[in-house]
């Protein structure tokens, strides 16, 4: 494994960390240390970087998937280490164990509403994002690397969906850009076929 590699790895983990600690609802500080934009900001700007790492050892192709596998990663064990570092412990009565931080509001519990959702349209939006990515980029590459291309991107790009999801206060706004965009993505493969 080089340095260079190793960087972005955690470069990678870094970007989830900022993206955790600007949440609302996250559970490692009293007040939140920055907004949720600029986590957002953060987030982004640390995977371009860990892109760029990634891609002095790879293709550029697989410099992104490789963030975003590791993004994944990192996003689903973050809230995990709140746990290692402070257990549940059996509530007494009808207390509560979560602690929220004191400027935080909750989120209204949409969290079925959010699963299936992602669940449902991230699936034809990642179909659709690979396939539009694999016919533009990799037009002179032979069949066999095309569909291994266009197998690999659809996980990532559906699991990063719902990952991303419950961070949202309002998931019905986000469904509706979701369904705009899947269906120009469709339109835009049509054209190309």
């Amino acid at each position: 494994m080089t340095t260079v590699f190793a960087i972005g790895l955690v470069l990678c983990v870094l970007a989830c960390t900022v993206l955790y600690a600007g949440n609302p609802n996250q559970q490692w500080f009293k007040a939140r240390p920055f907004s949720f934009k600029t986590a957002i900001i953060g987030c982004i700007s640390l995977c371009t970087v860990a892109t760029f790492c990634f891609s002095q050892t790879f293709s550029v192709a697989a410099a992104i998937f490789t963030t975003f596998t590791f993004s994944m990663l990192g996003l689903s064990l973050v809230p995990l280490i709140t746990r290692w570092e402070k257990p549940l412990t059996a509530p007494r009565g009808n207390k509560s164990t979560l602690s929220r931080a004191q400027g935080s509001h909750a989120s209204p519990p949409l969290w079925w509403l959010k699963s299936i959702g992602a669940l449902v349209l991230g699936l034809p939006l990642g179909l659709f994002t690979s396939a539009l990515i694999t016919f533009a980029i990799f037009d002179n590459t032979p069949l066999d690397v095309k569909t291994q291309h266009l197998m690999w991107w659809i996980v990532p790009i559906w699991l990063t969906l719902i990952a991303l999801i419950y961070f949202s206060k309002r998931p019905l706004r986000i469904f509706t850009a979701i369904a705009l965009l899947t269906f120009a993505e469709y339109l835009a493969i049509q054209a190309l076929i």
